[in-house]
């Protein structure tokens, strides 16, 4: 919170307290944000790793 939106007439825990809860609840989304993006990059390496896998056992076949 910058001072200009500081009411001089509030209790400064108050204006704290809520300034907490407000970063908190943005945190929160972040972090719930972040967990699906990290889901979504397990399941793209697991493809990357299966397809890596078959292709890598094509390529020794091929040389054989």
């Amino acid at each position: 919170m910058t001072e200009a939106n500081v009411d001089p007439l509030a209790p400064t825990a108050d204006l704290r307290r809520q300034a907490y809860q407000q970063e908190a609840a943005s945190l929160e989304q972040t972090a719930q944000r972040l967990a699906l993006q990290i889901e979504a990059l397990h399941r793209d390496l697991a493809a990357v790793t299966g397809r890596h896998q078959w292709v890598s056992g094509e390529l020794a076949k091929l040389n054989d």
